[in-house]
């Protein structure tokens, strides 16, 4: 019997955003993540990061588990957030 691995192009079928900031999070991973995320363009500070992470979790979850709608000001968050992840992989051509 044939079974499919992941690939790299692949990855993103198989994680969450939560799981992705989890690895990220990690101790001995974010000095590796850090260069690329708090850079301009993308995150001011880790403590930006971790509110854009926080507030994309928070929305996220409470559209796909039926437990509210947002507003207009939670929306321009998720925008501004967005952006940032999309401008950090527009630098790095990996969009």
């Amino acid at each position: 019997m044939h079974k499919e691995h992941a690939t790299v192009d692949k990855v993103h079928d198989f994680i969450s955003f939560g799981d992705i900031i989890t690895i990220v999070r990690r101790a001995d991973n974010f000095s590796k993540f850090e260069p690329y995320l708090i850079a301009r363009g993308g995150f001011d500070s880790i403590n930006q990061l971790e509110s854009g992470a926080r507030t994309i979790n928070e929305l996220r979850g409470r559209t796909m588990h039926g437990r509210g709608h947002f507003n207009e000001d939670d929306e321009a968050l998720l925008n501004g957030y967005l952006g940032k992840f999309e401008n950090i992989l527009k630098l790095k051509g990996l969009e």
